[in-house]
């Protein structure tokens, strides 16, 4: 029995991984409640709409905007881009997160949450490179409200950053 399970959880993998790929499907997950929506989707760091600066060591300004504008391109589409003043602005990223909520008492219920990210970067200085990023973040509860929490891909983004720039994880 324990075998056929794992078939169908590695068939229904396959299948889900072959749909991203292709873009018929969006990315969902499924968690126990609200609370656990946060823990699953955001790192619990409360650094969203806030400007967070990362000045690099031991690295021009020509190899610094290279590796800031790589990794943030790598998982945004950029719409603004501007070497001469260091600035970026990335186009404004949507996410439909599925979950589960409620208890064994009263039931489970689905419902969805729609956020939404965009990424801005601001040059302070090029000797040595220092650069201001702000990780826009936003949920729609009755209108679209700022969310302080930042997703867990935004935050591989930021420490990618700090590890090219050659600052230390904080």
């Amino acid at each position: 029995m324990a075998r056929r399970a794992s078939v169908t959880v590695m068939s229904v993998g396959v299948g889900l991984c072959c749909a991203l790929l292709c873009g018929c499907a969006t990315v969902s997950y499924r968690v126990a409640s609200d609370r656990a929506l946060a823990m699953e989707v955001a790192t619990g760091k409360l650094i969203g709409n806030r400007w967070i600066t990362i000045t690099g060591r031991g690295i021009s300004f020509e190899d610094a905007w290279f590796r800031v504008v790589g990794t943030i391109g790598e998982v945004y589409e950029i719409e603004v881009l501007d070497k001469a003043s260091g600035y970026l602005r990335t186009v404004t990223k949507e996410r439909e997160i599925r979950f589960k909520y409620g208890d064994d008492f009263s039931g489970w219920k689905w419902t969805a949450a729609d956020f939404r990210s965009a990424i801005i970067v601001r040059c302070m200085s090029k000797d040595p490179p220092s650069f201001r990023i702000k990780i826009d973040n936003e949920r729609y509860r009755d209108g679209w409200k700022p969310m302080d929490e930042i997703f867990r891909e935004d935050e591989r983004i930021l420490s990618e950053i700090r590890a090219l720039l050659g600052v230390l994880e904080e």
